[in-house]
């Protein structure tokens, strides 16, 4: 029961703070007449109560038994800045375990796709001779795009001044065009051979890692 020596003013405040869940939200529950709640007020004087000081509210509160000993205690309620840094530093910890699992998924996915090094230079070997085949297929066009660009620059000799047919203007256009689209495209395939040869190399260093005794154990 609360002390008749408790003033009014006290007993309002005390029922507006747990009306309001500011001091019910971190109210430890004591028994009654066995502990006592502590803490230091706004000018750093310790104030104890059979219940929580209304002064306690949202500040850290010690809890002690009836021989005075501290049995727990109850975090002061964190600013806004500190629930931000808290939540950020869960943030992280979620995100650091989630790239742990992801990557331990990706190993294992290389250990089901490979079996040896050697089916990790069959399957590299494979994958760029398919590559090479389309970069030998564009530099063929390429090479039949100039020699046919050449023998349209020897029509235009033909036809000094700017007497050049539109025809014949428009093939020479199109075949430089083409030839620019053909160099484009063989750009684009020469990167992709040099990232199959990055991707495989990567492959075969994580294997070597994940197959070698101890450090192979997922």
């Amino acid at each position: 029961m609360i002390s008749r020596n408790f003033s009014l003013s006290l007993l309002v405040t005390v029922f507006a703070l747990l009306a309001s869940g500011s001091l019910w939200a971190q109210s430890p529950k004591l028994e009654a007449g066995r502990q006592t709640a502590c803490c230091a007020n706004s000018s750093g004087q310790r104030v104890c109560g059979d219940i929580v000081p209304p002064q306690c509210a949202g500040r850290e509160i010690k809890v002690y038994n009836r021989q005075g000993m501290l049995v727990r205690i109850i975090p002061a309620r964190m600013t806004e800045q500190e629930k931000a840094s808290v939540d950020a530093e869960e943030k992280a910890k979620l995100a650091a375990e989630a790239a742990v699992r992801e990557k331990r998924h990706q190993d294992q996915a290389l250990l089901d796709t490979y079996t040896s090094l050697a089916e990790i230079d069959r399957m590299q070997k494979r994958a760029e001779e398919l590559v090479t085949i389309e970069i030998n297929n564009i530099q063929i066009k390429i090479a039949a795009s100039k020699k046919k660009k050449q023998e349209l620059d020897q029509q235009v000799t033909a036809h000094p001044g700017d007497n050049v047919p539109p025809a014949l203007a428009k093939s020479i256009h199109d075949e430089e065009m083409n030839q620019k689209t053909q160099n484009e495209l063989l750009e684009a395939k020469n990167k992709e051979r040099e990232l199959i040869r990055q991707r495989f190399s990567r492959d075969r260093e994580r294997y070597k890692e994940l197959t070698s005794g101890d450090a192979g154990k997922l």
